[in-house]
């Protein structure tokens, strides 16, 4: 088993998906907010409503940025109204580097003079002392409701601020925002990003996975755009969320009536019964798959018999989903998908020998457990799997994440350690009828040259020496170098025997 090391940075993931391919925000999307705190909150923007709590944050109209792009930063006013954020030019960055250095140029002449060292040493944690500002001025700026310049005032009115290192700097002013800010993000749905959400969110999937660990997964499958792929899981629609976002169409297999796509809701650029009307989501239930021809049978007699006489409206919806059904087991039954999927709960091996006669030959599978074994079941599996499976292989990823600040980057020193497991392997088709054999036997000569179809030559041992299909010329090459051959075994027989006739040396003699 291989174990793959990813570093990755700590910045937010929004690769795979651009801001240009999705619809703007509308009423009925179910929108991720990213709070100042750095959790990340769902809002549905449900036709009507215009309040839309967000805690100690405030109060908004979502029906505000109904219409704006996804990505933007909002800043909670004054009657639930909201104002857009426009990011930084490059002349205020500068103006703020400027405005820093002129602080750090203050805090170095007091290290000069030998009154104060930048190093943490001399803080007092009482805030009461720290905050020249009182608790009445603080509440009176929190409500004229322009908390920005609240931050920055108790900034400059902290008596420690400038004894504190860059990094606890930092740290303080996030802390502020954190409490005090009113500002808030909507999240461009890309697969990453809402799979952040849904690992932190209790309950949010069936069996951890991280992000290294699924985008691994869709790497060893080979979703490529314009593909086919069946598909296979327990994660509510994000395999199928992953195969869409990278060009792929997706023929799901579940266990109960209906599959669980629930968790594209959070992904605005998929419209479900449009991609289920166009073919890129096509369904069928194990019972359907495990007898696929029966069902077709059955579903070709039913359009049969009742399409003539469907006339009524419930009989003619009937027969469409019929219909549709026939289509998708017509083309399950044709096979030739170009991977397998996986990333369920069910017996990997039974899942992966039910499902591996559909797909196509030199095409990829690649199955996620959260676990090793039933991985490892699947890799010694005998039978047809042993027969159409090469480059079998089971990784274990380790993903370790970069703090990047200046003077500080470093590992991030916590982790969680459920990254699962993945295993992917090729199809190929084995032919009993071909048999692989050593171009040159231990102890023979090697023949020379390109080899004559026509000449069939049988192992010495065999009962008259027999050559068949030579003409009289070969033939009598061939003998001539199978009497060298002999000639030579010969030699070395008779060398060895006179080695064994030299005599060998005692102790306190010696040979001349």
């Amino acid at each position: 088993m291989a174990v793959a090391t990813i570093q990755s940075s700590t910045t937010r993931r929004t690769i795979g998906t651009s801001t240009d391919d999705l619809p703007t925000i509308a009423a009925g999307h179910t929108v991720l907010i990213r709070l100042p705190s750095n959790q990340i909150k769902p809002v549905i923007l449900k036709a009507g409503s215009h309040s839309c709590s967000l805690g100690k944050f405030g109060v908004f109209d979502p029906q505000k940025f109904v219409g704006h792009p996804y990505g933007l930063t909002y800043e909670i006013l004054e009657d639930k109204a909201v104002r857009v954020l426009e990011g930084q030019t490059i002349k205020s960055i500068e103006q703020d580097e400027a405005e820093d250095d002129d602080e750090e140029i203050v805090v170095a002449e007091e290290v000069e003079l030998g009154r104060t060292t930048p190093n943490n040493e001399f803080i007092n944690d009482e805030n009461s002392r720290n905050q020249s500002l009182s608790h009445e001025q603080i509440a009176a700026l929190k409500d004229s409701g322009d908390r920005e310049a609240l931050i920055e005032l108790l900034k400059r009115n902290s008596r420690t601020f400038g004894l504190k290192t860059d990094f606890s700097k930092d740290k303080y002013m996030a802390r502020k925002r954190a409490k005090y800010s009113r500002r808030f993000a909507t999240i461009v749905p890309s697969l990453f990003e809402v799979l952040e959400f849904l690992s932190e969110k209790e309950g949010g999937l069936k069996f951890p996975v991280s992000a290294e660990s699924f985008g691994y997964l869709l790497n060893m499958a080979d979703v490529r755009p314009g593909g086919t792929y069946l598909v296979v899981e327990d994660l509510g629609g994000l395999v199928t969320a992953g195969v869409l976002e990278r060009g792929g169409k997706v023929l799901l297999v579940h266990e109960s009536e209906h599959y669980n796509a629930d968790n594209l809701k959070y992904f605005a650029q998929y419209d479900v019964d449009e991609l289920v009307r166009t073919g890129r989501i096509q369904s069928l239930n194990w019972a359907q798959a495990v007898d696929a021809e029966l069902e077709l049978q059955e579903i070709v007699h039913y359009i049969d018999t009742h399409g003539p006489i469907a006339t009524k409206r419930r009989q003619r919806e009937k027969l469409g989903k019929r219909r549709g059904l026939h289509k998708t087991l017509e083309k399950f039954v044709a096979g030739g998908f170009d991977g397998l999927i996986c990333a369920c709960e069910l017996p990997a091996t039974a899942v992966v020998e039910a499902l591996l006669p559909r797909v196509g030959l030199s095409r990829k599978l690649a199955v996620y457990h959260a676990y090793r074994e039933p991985l490892l079941e699947l890799r010694h599996a005998q039978g047809l799997l042993a027969d159409s499976l090469i480059a079998q292989s089971i990784v274990e990823l380790r993903a370790r994440e970069i703090q990047v600040i200046p003077g500080r980057t470093r590992p991030v020193m916590t982790k969680s350690a459920e990254w699962g497991h993945v295993f992917h392997a090729i199809k190929v088709l084995k032919d009993d009828s071909v048999e692989a054999s050593a171009a040159v036997q231990s102890g023979k000569r090697k023949r020379k040259g390109p080899r004559d179809p026509q000449i069939d030559l049988v192992d010495d041992n065999d009962e008259g020496d027999k050559m068949t299909g030579t003409d009289p010329g070969t033939e009598t090459a061939i003998k001539r170098v199978r009497t060298e051959s002999d000639d030579l075994t010969h030699d070395k027989e008779e060398r060895e025997q006179e080695h064994k006739n030299i005599p060998m040396a005692t102790a306190g003699e010696s040979m001349v």
